[in-house]
């Protein structure tokens, strides 16, 4: 994994708030000479500009899913995470401006991301191990969102942002506004989002045909589903001091959410959570080109109602801090190290709490060089890290139970540039990841999986080796990548079936054990400027397909809820600022299956969304105009937890407006 790649998630330029037309590059600090996602080793997407705009879903796992080698874990239309090539959990990394999020929803499928996506500037994806880059965790990948609300620049002109939008098919409501100030030196921020909804609306039953044989009920769920309503708001201050070496700042941030949750009908979830970030960069410091901060502190609860009484509640508190050192050349050599902290408290109680209280912490160092030779650049880097979880206050395993890992990973990079607008780079690496608090010390009914879950406190180190090939083209009218990559562990920890059931729920037991396992795939990109049709305007095709395979090597099978085959392919016209696309959209069945799996039918969606600018003398508008699914498809997702219960929303007619001043 190259570590230069730090510097795509965090050190980027921020994207100004007007809308753009294009994708715009990626502007690394230093003399990496990093100008597109393209000169990185690898696999790396970033979105950000007016391309982001269209993108953007109710849920980050929603506004990612049609990426390539990306998908969605849709508990829902209000928790929904994304899944990386295959892998999800706390194999993905979600970032938050570089540093973790601090929160509950790697835990469970039903606990939502508390970013919304409104608030987003910039989305960078890192597809494969990025351990070296982010800790043990990060073993699948890392999604970094920017908000920019610390801003490392001072901007010529304030600037003012709000959006509107109307959805039919939850009859969802949103509000956002966003404004960025500048007295002298300082930069001010501020910026909020309300967003409301009632149950969406699907095509026919919301159980699937094998749900109502096994379990039929008297009043079957039609043409919405239950409980599936959402109302949250979110709101952030920040300042920062700009200064010629640099910048520093802080932010505070509150996100409130309270959903249904689909699984039950009479439970919903109520999120708060508080967070304190703290950034800044110094530049020019003798052998050091820059020194970089980022830190955050959040407060997270998270509480889960049966009708009205609180049946669980989950707390984190914490607080991730990193420092990144960027040196000056050395010879051919280029480079940076850094250190990163985490420290967390996680609790759950209540009637379903099937987590003890735990303290989390680790501490890290990490070191990445490559060297520029002609039209070859090779890297390598390494990260060695000390984590520790210790379970306290619970009887489900005994108070004081600790378990300390070391973890080392190393990574080896060649990036080949053999023409002006292609490239060809091979990267392998070797990663551990370190078993987390749920993996350890889980015993108990997981109402979200609905299984009962045991821990083992004798788990060892996940370890994996990976090897990722890619191709790329980099050019004004087309644009492109194929990507190829397996990624084999030793020591895989899956939750898997006993065989036994518990006495008390009545459900399956599984446990939390050591396999091995390899994921292969591969991922294909691009977009193309057609010929000149009309005499005005442009025509653009954009190609997406995708695949990932998973299995069980130890009992020749597959691993569960992997990403069925998919391809996307859109045809867009732009003049001027006006926008139209028609899309396509095929997943196919999924018919490799673990154990008590069930086949998953594959669906075609056709989507068609329209913009078209708006000038007054106030500002730039922009209308906004949306139909998903428009024939109205029943889709499910074979990812999801709840496929059989809450499938993808029927026909939506979306309306929005947006505005720049």
């Amino acid at each position: 994994m190259s570590f230069a790649l730090i510097y795509a998630l965090s050190a980027l330029s921020h994207s100004s708030f007007a809308a753009t037309e294009e994708l715009q590059e990626i502007t690394v600090l230093g003399d990496l000479n990093r100008t597109s996602a393209q000169d990185f080793v690898p696999s790396v997407s970033a979105l950000s500009g007016q391309k982001l705009e269209r993108k953007k879903q109710s849920t980050l796992g929603e506004t990612l899913s049609r990426e390539a080698g990306v998908s969605s874990s849709y508990f829902g239309p209000n928790a929904a995470r994304p899944i990386i090539r295959g892998q999800d959990g706390e194999r993905i990394r979600v970032l938050q401006n570089g540093v973790g999020t601090i929160d509950a929803s790697g835990t469970s499928p039903d606990h939502a991301v508390p970013v919304d996506p409104f608030l987003i500037e910039k989305l960078e994806i890192v597809r494969g191990p990025s351990a070296l880059l982010y800790g043990s965790s990060a073993i699948g990948g890392v999604v970094n969102i920017t908000d920019g609300r610390i801003a490392e620049r001072l901007l010529d002109e304030s600037q003012f942002r709000f959006q509107s939008q109307f959805s039919s098919v939850d009859s969802g409501r949103s509000f956002g506004l966003l404004t960025n100030q500048r007295a002298g030196n300082w930069m001010l921020h501020a910026d909020g989002v309300i967003r409301a909804s009632s149950d969406y609306r699907v095509p026919g039953f919301a159980h699937s045909q094998n749900l109502r044989e096994s379990a039929p009920e008297t009043d079957e769920p039609f043409k919405k589903v239950p409980n599936s309503s959402n109302r949250s708001q979110t709101g952030a201050l920040g300042v920062s001091r700009v200064f010629d070496q640099g910048y520093l700042g802080v932010s505070y941030s509150n996100f409130h959410n309270r959903y249904g949750t689909v699984a039950e009908p009479t439970v919903s979830i109520d999120m708060n959570r508080h967070n304190l970030g703290l950034a800044g960069e110094i530049r020019d410091l003798g052998f050091l080109q820059s020194v970089r901060l980022k830190s955050t502190g959040v407060i997270y609860r998270h509480q889960e109602y049966e009708d009205l009484e609180v049946g669980t509640t989950f707390r984190n508190r914490g607080v991730e801090s990193r420092v990144d050192f960027k040196h000056r050349p050395v010879g051919i050599l280029d480079g940076l190290f850094g250190i990163q902290h985490q420290q967390s408290q996680f609790s759950a109680a209540g009637e379903e709490a099937f987590l003890p209280t735990t303290k989390n912490g680790a501490i890290s160092f990490f070191a990445y060089e490559e060297a520029k030779l002609g039209d070859f650049t090779p890297s390598a880097g390494a990260r060695f890290e000390n984590s520790s979880v210790r379970s306290i206050d619970s009887d489900l395993f005994g108070a004081g139970q600790r378990r300390g890992f070391w973890s080392s990973s190393g990574s080896l990079g060649l990036l080949y540039q053999f023409h002006p607008e292609w490239s060809v780079a091979l990267n392998t690496a070797y990663t551990e990841r370190a078993p987390n608090y749920q993996e350890l010390f889980a015993n108990g009914v997981h109402v979200a999986t609905d299984l009962y879950e045991t821990g083992s406190t004798s788990l060892q180190k996940e370890r994996s080796k990976s090897l990722e090939w890619s191709l790329r083209k980099k050019g004004r009218a087309s644009e492109g990548r194929l990507s190829l990559f397996v990624q084999d562990y030793d020591r895989y920890i899956a939750l898997a079936p006993t065989g036994a059931v518990d006495a008390d729920s009545g459900l399956d037991m599984y446990e939390y054990r050591a396999i091995q396992a390899r994921l292969f795939g591969g991922e294909f990109e691009w977009r193309q400027e057609l010929p000149k049709i009309l005499s005005q305007g442009v025509f653009e095709v954009d190609f997406k397909a995708d695949f990932v395979r998973g299995q069980d090597r130890s009992a020749s099978s597959s691993l569960p809820r992997m990403t069925p085959i998919r391809e996307t392919i859109g045809l867009n016209y732009r003049l001027n600022g006006y926008f139209t696309e028609l899309e396509w959209q095929h997943t196919h069945d999924q018919t490799f299956l673990a154990q008590n799996e069930s086949r998953t039918k594959g669906f075609h969606w056709l989507n068609w969304s329209a913009e078209a600018p708006l000038e007054t003398s106030f500002g730039a508008f922009r209308l906004i105009g949306k139909v998903q699914n428009i024939f109205n498809v029943e889709s499910r997702s074979h990812v999801s937890f709840l496929k059989d219960k809450a499938p993808l929303p029927g026909r939506n007619f979306i309306v929005g407006i947006q505005a720049s001043i």
